[in-house]
Parts: C-alpha cells; sequence; structure tokens
C-alpha cells in the first residue's frame, strides 16, 4: 500500500507507537539490535545540538575512515577542531556497491559538499596482519590509486576503538561536548536506491550493541556485535578516529613492541 509508505504516514506512526517500534514493525526488523546498547548514555541533545554552532571547519583538514567489509561500504567524515573535539559532519553507506562505484560516490561528496578542502584517508588493515612484512592490504593500494594521496591504517580492535570513543564522548571541551555529531548523520542507500538518513546516530542510541559480555583477560570486552550493518559504520569512524586520538589507544601489555606498519609513501599512481 503506497499510502503507508509516504512520508506523512511515518511520521504519524512514529508518533503514534515510537521509534523503535516503527524499526521493529515497519522498517530496519532486519537489523533490530537485541543487547546492551554500546553507548548505552547517548542523548541526540547533547551530541547532537551543538553541531549548528560547529558546522565545517573550513580551514582545518577533513578525516576519512572507510570501511568495505561484507555488503555495505562505509565512509566516515570528520574532523578535529583546535580544542580536542571531534566534529563528525556526514556518513555514507551504499548497499553492495562495488569498490569503484563507492569511491566515486565519495568522491562526489567531497567535491560538492566540501570543494577544495584538503582531506586524509583511513581505511582497515584487513590483510597485512597475516604477513607482517610491509605489504599494505588490497584495499589501501586500491584506495591509493584511485584518490591518488597515502592512504593510512593501524591495526586495532573493536574494544580498542570503542574505548577510545567512549573516553572523548565523557568529556567536556570548552563548554561542549568531546564529540559532536551531525543530527542527521549516516546516509543508507540501499539496492533499490531508497534513501534513509539518521542511520548512524539510531547506531549511537541502540543499533550498535556488545557482543555477548564475557570476561577476556580480567576485563569485560568492548567489542560490539558483528551484525553485517552498523558495523561498518562505526569501523570506519574508528580507523580515522584512532588516528586523531592516538592517546586513547590502550597499551596493553601484549601492545608493546608491535610495529605499525606505515602507509606507502610513493604514490602508485603516475
Amino acid at each position: 500500500d503506497p499510502n503507508r509508505r509516504s512520508d506523512e504516514w511515518r511520521a504519524e506512526k512514529i508518533r503514534e507507537i515510537g521509534q523503535r517500534a516503527f524499526d521493529v514493525e515497519h522498517d530496519l526488523k532486519w537489523v533490530l539490535p537485541v543487547g546492551k546498547a554500546v553507548f548505552g548514555d547517548f542523548s541526540r541533545r547533547l551530541y547532537c545540538d551543538a553541531y549548528d554552532r560547529f558546522g565545517v571547519l573550513s580551514r582545518l583538514p577533513l578525516h576519512i575512515g572507510v570501511d568495505f567489509g561484507g555488503h555495505f561500504p562505509a565512509a566516515v567524515i570528520m574532523q578535529k577542531d583546535g580544542l580536542g573535539r571531534c566534529v563528525v559532519h556526514r556518513a555514507i553507506m551504499i548497499e553492495d556497491a562495488e569498490f569503484y562505484h563507492f569511491c566515486d560516490e565519495l568522491k562526489g561528496v567531497l567535491e560538492e559538499d566540501f570543494a577544495g578542502m584538503e582531506y586524509h584517508l583511513y581505511c582497515d588493515p584487513a590483510g597485512a596482519s597475516k604477513n607482517l612484512q610491509g605489504t599494505a592490504p588490497p584495499v589501501q593500494l586500491l584506495m591509493q590509486r584511485y584518490f591518488g594521496k597515502p592512504v593510512r591504517y593501524l591495526f586495532s580492535k573493536p574494544g580498542d576503538r570503542v574505548r577510545a570513543m567512549q573516553i572523548l564522548m565523557s568529556r567536556v571541551i570548552g563548554g561542549e561536548p568531546g564529540l559532536i555529531l551531525n543530527p542527521s548523520l549516516g546516509e543508507f542507500v540501499n539496492k533499490a536506491g531508497e534513501l534513509q538518513e539518521g542511520v548512524m546516530i539510531r547506531g549511537f542510541e541502540s543499533g550498535l550493541i556488545y557482543e555477548k559480555p564475557r570476561l577476556a583477560g580480567g576485563y569485560r570486552s568492548l567489542a560490539y556485535k558483528k551484525d553485517g550493518f552498523y558495523e561498518h559504520l562505526f569501523d570506519a569512524f574508528g580507523y580515522a578516529f584512532l588516528f586523531l586520538f592516538p592517546g586513547f589507544m590502550p597499551q596493553k601489555e601484549e601492545d608493546k613492541g608491535r610495529k605499525v606498519i606505515a602507509p606507502t609513501k610513493r604514490l602508485l599512481r603516475r
């Protein structure tokens, strides 16, 4: 029934039964979170209302984390201001987009909405961990060829990324929260070409959940559930986030002495 998919119908139904119930029954039923939310204290008012006071910081570079895992390639675009706050502007995810299609879309966003701005790229280190011989992951090489600039990465675990994000979210810097989010953050395009906005905000609210709680090394694991959906947005976010806030990266005993493979300095594009 097309009348049950109009914007007016959706708004009225959400007012009637609530956003979460609407998601379960009518919208994202197949990615319904069942478990404890990773960011259980998240508040739109706290982390999103400040965004209008910031917007895009034109004199500072953009930092873009990219994840190509599964069927949902994702990219998150952010900045770090002079006081050490993280301002997150855009997050895009396109179902079953192949590598070059997704890169074309990301490049289009940069050219249209962030024209002329300097940007840095970060990606998933998957692949390099198998050999530790300095060979760059395939995604890193492909991205360097496509964008014509270095693409950075380092090794981290989901729990490391969550811990780092939670540290910044707990801080007030210059009278504002350490993490500031665009209220409509998270643009998801499904196979039919339909656009949903605010998907990453829903991930912060309740979509991203912990794996089944377990003790690991004497502390409760902070790893989030590999749900095949929200995880890709937060993986992409985390890859860039840890470069911006390296001091939040935990230093475990087993990590001491571990070498981080540096990105290739010589660009492959001629």
